[in-house]
């Protein structure tokens, strides 16, 4: 399934209630980030979890697991099942490229081996205020 950035937004961080639902389901609020997208070479879209364990056995680093986040139109919250790369110098990256070319995801990390699926909604109250505003990095 792909996702468009264009027809959803970016949660954040004062989003009360996004931050309740996400503990209530066993995450660690200290867990969200913003994950900057740098594609690399012989990497595809929607082929995460390869991408990321293609790269590492060339040039080394770390898997992460976890979900990039999003809100759709009804304010749901939508949780992707994610790789991103964590770099040899330490340095957290997506380096699986998106055809809606966005430059970042709000990534909340998968703190335990076991595989989790996360299912519901929370009603957000927030305006729609910019999200990098809210985040300090």
């Amino acid at each position: 399934m792909m996702i468009k950035v264009d027809k959803y937004r970016y949660p954040k961080k004062r989003d009360k209630s996004l931050l309740n639902y996400l503990s209530q389901m066993g995450f660690s609020l200290d867990c969200i980030k913003k994950i900057p997208i740098v594609s690399k070479p012989n990497t595809y879209e929607l082929k995460c979890h390869r991408n990321v364990i293609r790269y590492i056995s060339l040039y080394g680093g770390e898997r992460i697991l976890g979900y990039y986040l999003l809100i759709d139109e009804s304010n749901k919250l939508i949780l992707i099942k994610h790789s991103i790369l964590k770099t040899n110098n330490g340095d957290c990256v997506d380096i699986t490229p998106f055809s809606d070319n966005r430059a970042y995801n709000i990534f909340i990390e998968q703190e335990t081996e076991k595989e989790s699926y996360v299912i519901g909604s929370f009603d957000n109250d927030m305006d729609d205020t910019n999200f990098e505003e809210d985040f300090d990095f």
